[in-house]
């Protein structure tokens, strides 16, 4: 764990993380960062000017099974890491602005259908990620729903882990 205090470079070696990312966990604020690797420089303030959305992580009890269940969700393979006892799979974010987020399976994290509920971004039409989801091991708890004129889609399906997770789309 890293406390972040006033601007600072971070080297990262290159080998250091076999998936890319390194982790920064900023107490004050709390927010958590991941970064790739390289040498960057932080500016604690663009982290911490104020109130945010910061990366999710889904729990999960089997990884394994959860990883291949989102490879097939997405559409893409999700980068892997074990980190401090930690197994964690990545989702991609496209945009510097976007949020991200990982599966992770640690000791006492338990899967849920209750609590916060996490929105993924299925692009133009969340219906192929809603018949992935049920080929995948799993099940379609409110199919696609029009939030209003010009404001998209939404549906709600549940993971193979036992997570309720949303999906929007724009059509």
């Amino acid at each position: 764990m890293s406390i972040i205090e006033e601007d600072v470079e971070i080297d990262i070696a290159a080998d250091a993380f076999p998936t890319g990312y390194a982790f920064i966990n900023v107490i004050r604020g709390s927010s958590f960062s991941v970064i790739q690797k390289g040498t960057l420089t932080l500016e604690t303030s663009s982290y911490l000017a104020g109130p945010g959305v910061s990366p999710f992580s889904l729990k999960m009890k089997r990884i394994q099974r959860a990883h291949t269940f989102y490879n097939t969700l997405m559409a893409y393979e999700l980068d892997t890491l074990e980190y401090q006892g930690a197994s964690l799979a990545f989702f991609k974010c496209e945009t510097e602005a976007g949020v991200s987020g990982s599966l992770i399976k640690s000791e006492g994290l338990t899967p849920s259908t209750i609590g916060t509920m996490i929105y993924l971004h299925a692009g133009d039409d969340l219906q192929p990620y809603l018949e992935r989801a049920n080929t995948a091991g799993g099940s379609v708890f409110m199919e696609k729903t029009e939030l209003g004129p010009g404001m998209g889609f939404f549906a709600i399906f549940d993971d193979c882990e036992g997570n309720r997770v949303w999906l929007y789309s724009t059509g």
